[in-house]
């Protein structure tokens, strides 16, 4: 089970710790999650796109900007005296995240508020919240920081976003990959391992979103066995039968997938 609150990337986790704090169900946002597997295997196995390059599901902050809940600021600076006014002069409808990685490959962001003289924050790698000093901040920070500006507490309403969604799993028509899909894929397994994190955070997204509409007990069960799928694919030596391990995980995670949305498209038939 992922042990976030299920952005694609952790920018987007950042913003949802900081949804959670301000108590607001965000949970209407993943009404656009049913993208179909065989689109997630073209956009990272085939295009090899990134998770920040990936634009076929609008991010969250895009989300929230259009639906009028919040506005965004980015600061590129290295003033830390900046930084903390920002932080310790926010109002109660205002918030932050900041960077703490300028590592791409291992891009780490917060949500930070400030608490007396000291800071908090809450990441998705801790698990928990974080106490730190101003002096803990200078060595974290790298360079960039987000202002919130939360306008309404307000989310959408379900049903109107059901009307509104991209993807609708009421039209699922089932789709199957043969070994030959996988010819000549650079990073291979890198690729994959990006697919897989994709599918999983689509449908735990959906497993929340569509809760408001039906019964999703068969979903979280059948995500047991993409997380058993998952863990072995982690693991997967680069060796001369790669491709073809590859594809045994790729047809046993569709399967799991032509399963699921083909019982989710039967009990959504009568929603209109």
């Amino acid at each position: 089970m992922l042990k976030h609150k299920y952005g694609l990337t952790p920018k987007e986790d950042a913003l949802l710790n900081y949804l959670a704090d301000k108590e607001i169900d965000f949970t209407p946002m993943f009404y656009n999650s049913a993208i179909p597997i065989k689109e997630l295997f073209y956009f990272f196995v085939i295009a090899g796109n990134t998770f920040y390059e990936f634009d076929r599901i609008p991010n969250l902050f895009t989300e929230l900007q259009n639906f009028h809940v919040m506005q965004f600021e980015s600061f590129i600076t290295e003033d830390l005296q900046k930084v903390r006014r920002l932080i310790r002069t926010a109002d109660t409808n205002e918030g932050f995240l900041i960077n703490l990685s300028s590592d791409v490959a291992d891009n780490k962001w917060a949500h930070i508020k400030a608490n007396n003289m000291r800071f908090t924050i809450d990441t998705i790698q801790s698990g928990k919240n974080n106490d730190i000093s101003a002096l803990q901040l200078r060595k974290m920070y790298a360079g960039e920081i987000v202002k919130l500006k939360l306008l309404s507490s307000d989310m959408p309403d379900y049903n109107k976003l059901f009307v509104q969604r991209l993807f609708k799993p009421e039209q699922y028509i089932p789709f199957y990959f043969v070994e030959s899909d996988l010819d000549n894929v650079e990073d291979l397994l890198l690729r994959m391992g990006n697919m897989f994190y994709a599918y999983k955070v689509t449908r735990y997204r959906m497993i929340e979103y569509y809760s408001f509409f039906t019964d999703v007990e068969f979903m979280r069960k059948n995500m047991r066995k993409v997380e058993s799928a998952f863990k072995l694919l982690i693991h997967l030596k680069n060796n001369g039968n790669m491709k073809s391990q590859c594809f045994v995980m790729l047809h046993e995670l569709n399967q799991a997938d032509v399963s699921m949305m083909s019982i989710l498209k039967e009990n959504l038939g009568d929603i209109k």
